[in-house]
């Protein structure tokens, strides 16, 4: 959708900027609209997420056991969320903790940069 400047007459009746049929446009639009660079109508991209196995319910986590832990630490550092790893609700608030005190305690590094 190729953006559009819209002239809005200020009389009294008028349509206040749009005409039938026609959106205002200010740069954004929808997903749908965007041009995804394949054919007329737009391709879907085949971009697939990695998804992992789901974990045993009963699997617990705990700040000492680092192997486990860095498995769930992106390479930027962050922590992976639970969408991905397939971790349920307890699981995921439980990992956190654990990794948030592996990280106070300078058993994993905060950040990338702190490797060294």
């Amino acid at each position: 959708m190729e953006n559009k400047t819209i002239r809005i007459d200020r009389t009294e009746g008028a349509d206040r900027g749009t005409d039938k049929g026609e959106r205002k446009s200010f740069g954004g639009g929808r997903r749908d609209d965007r041009d995804r660079g394949g054919e007329e109508g737009g391709e879907k991209s085949s971009f697939t997420r990695r998804r992992r196995g789901r974990p045993p319910v009963d699997a617990t986590y705990d700040y000492k056991d680092l192997e486990t832990l860095r498995q769930h630490i992106g390479d930027d550092g962050k922590i992976i969320p639970a969408r991905i790893t397939r971790l349920n609700r307890n699981q995921q608030r439980q990992l956190t903790i654990a990794i948030k005190r592996a990280r106070q305690l300078a058993l994993l590094p905060v950040s990338p940069r702190h490797n060294g």
